[in-house]
């Protein structure tokens, strides 16, 4: 079982240039390397799908590729409790 969030901590959050969902206008605060702004929030969500790779199962670790895309795709697949909202 997830026991802490190390995002809930702001010096972590921080020095991962982590964004909170909970945050408004979030992807206001989010530069990534492209034009498409649909997908700004890609670069916080990868942050937080990393330091929980652990928890994901094998074969969606296993088929995890570290590229916006791939990430969409897994961000409809895992639990939403990998995002739930900073406090």
């Amino acid at each position: 079982m997830h026991c802490y969030d190390i995002l809930a901590n702001p010096d972590y959050a921080d020095a991962f240039n982590y964004v909170a969902t909970d945050i408004p206008n979030r992807s206001d605060y989010i530069i990534d390397d492209d034009e498409d702004e649909d997908n700004d929030d890609a670069q916080s969500d990868l942050v937080r799908v990393v330091l929980n790779l652990g928890f994901l199962t094998r074969r969606q670790a296993k088929k995890f590729a570290f590229g916006k895309s791939d990430l969409n795709q897994l961000l409809k697949q895992v639990s939403p409790q990998l995002f739930v909202k900073s406090n």
